[in-house]
């Protein structure tokens, strides 16, 4: 046969298969709905209402890209998906959202809530014929808001989950974010909640303790976010991210704080057992209510302004002794205190600081012991120290002793039972009343003033 014909055999063939296949293209169902599922046409707008019960591995809602309304009143199991599509959609899940399933509100400013991500169980069994109380929980999914701005709330965050914003300026709730172990009753917070890009605003009513920082925890994401959480717990780390963010917590129990990058405002009622809020690089503000068992706020880079109004170290040894309390990092920062107790520090640190505190003082019981101190003072730079009372075995610097920067500094006291040591560099010491130890360090050009009391050393 020639090639002629065998192409004008070929183009027969296809002119004749082309409408069939056109048929059948046109003929294809729609994926099927979930049986668990009902499908509704809104009222108006173009969009659709789906009520499911359970969703099992498999199961798929897909909204369309009108404004659509999801309700799921049963369990989504690993591999179910809830997906709002474009528009303004409303998605609620009122069962457990396990691990492997996931819900996007999609495209648009819609809003999400999910009562469980994970499962969490309480209430009473018999061990050993003895009726316990237990509470428990597993692995949660991921829900996300999508692009757009977002309003998302969950009752629970378990471990492994993760309860996004997504793109836009979004508005997180959660009443409770971790992990009950079933033998140790420790809540653990192993989820993650995070605002996602944009200007967002994230309250969480109590994380637990961590179990992986990686993993778990709470983040502002990028730009100005607002951050409010009532209980921060140990190996929690919650992170504003980039931005000028803004933080109000009511206590830190060994978990950290970290504004990040930005101007950021943290405002905390009150940190335990090493707990740790960082500033990091930017002008931060940083207050704190009280200050217990060795926790710490640090400025970091950039002019910050900290303020705690009392700081007390640990209440037995080995909780962190002389570490304790506040310290500016590096920049011109201002650091006031009003009542530091045993093991307490107040740092300026490096470059020109002012350092202002009402009350040094050591508890009796520890004034033998040499390891035992109360301090505050500069660092690096010429720094500006004044304080109201030192206290035995408290102490006074213009530089830390660890320092080998002289700074001139300028410390001025009104009572002295300590010690105020200008360390490194030609200070000026000004005490009005010495009872204590009053040197300028062992430099020339110092000038120490005393009114009353004992004579300085300078």
């Amino acid at each position: 046969m020639k090639r002629t014909a065998l192409y004008a055999a070929a183009t027969a063939m296809l002119l004749t298969a082309a409408p069939t296949a056109l048929l059948l293209a046109q003929a294809a169902p729609a994926a099927a709905k979930p049986a668990s599922c009902t499908e509704t046409p809104t009222a108006s707008g173009g969009g659709k209402t789906f009520v499911c019960g359970d969703l099992k591995k498999g199961d798929s809602v897909q909204g369309t890209d009108a404004a659509d309304t999801i309700i799921v009143t049963g369990t989504l199991a690993s591999g179910a998906r809830v997906d709002g599509g474009g528009g303004d959609d409303t998605i609620a899940v009122t069962g457990d959202v396990l691990r492997g399933a996931t819900v996007d509100g999609g495209a648009g400013a819609d809003s999400v809530t999910a009562a469980v991500l994970g499962h969490y169980r309480y209430g009473e069994e018999t061990e050993n014929g003895k009726k316990v109380r237990i509470k428990f929980s597993d692995s949660g999914g991921t829900v996300t808001g999508g692009d757009g701005d977002d309003r998302m709330s969950a009752a629970y965050v378990g471990p492994d989950a993760v309860f996004e914003g997504g793109g836009g300026a979004d508005t997180l709730t959660v009443e409770s974010a971790g992990h009950v172990s079933r033998s140790e009753h420790v809540e653990t917070l192993g989820g993650l909640v995070d605002g996602g890009a944009g200007e967002d605003r994230i309250t969480v009513g109590t994380t637990g303790t961590g179990s992986d920082p990686k993993k778990s925890g709470v983040r502002g994401g990028t730009e100005n976010d607002t951050l409010t959480l009532g209980f921060v717990g140990a190996l929690v780390t919650v992170d504003g991210g980039a931005g000028d963010d803004h933080f109000s917590i009511d206590k830190i129990h060994s978990g950290e704080v970290v504004g990040g990058e930005g101007d950021d405002r943290i405002a905390v009622r009150q940190t335990v057992f090493l707990a740790k809020v960082r500033g990091g690089a930017g002008s931060d503000a940083i207050t704190v209510g009280s200050m217990q068992h060795g926790s710490r706020a640090l400025g970091g880079p950039g002019a910050d302004t900290l303020t705690a109004s009392t700081v007390n170290g640990p209440d037995q040894e080995g909780y962190g002794f002389n570490a304790a309390g506040l310290d500016g990092g590096a920049g011109n920062d201002r650091v006031t205190a009003g009542t530091v107790g045993t093991g307490g520090m107040i740092d300026g640190g490096a470059d020109d600081d002012t350092v202002t505190v009402q009350r040094l003082y050591v508890e009796e019981k520890y004034q033998d012991n040499a390891a035992v101190f109360t301090a505050a003072g500069g660092d690096e730079g010429d720094d500006r120290v004044q304080v109201g009372f030192v206290g035995k075995k408290a102490r006074v610097w213009g530089e830390n002793p660890s320092s080998k920067a002289p700074g001139k500094d300028t410390i001025s006291v009104v009572t002295n039972n300590g010690t105020v040591n200008g360390h490194l560099g030609a200070d000026t010491l000004d005490v009005f009343t010495n009872n204590g130890k009053v040197t300028g360090g062992g430099d020339q050009g110092n000038t120490c003033k005393v009114l009353r009391g004992t004579a300085p050393a300078c």
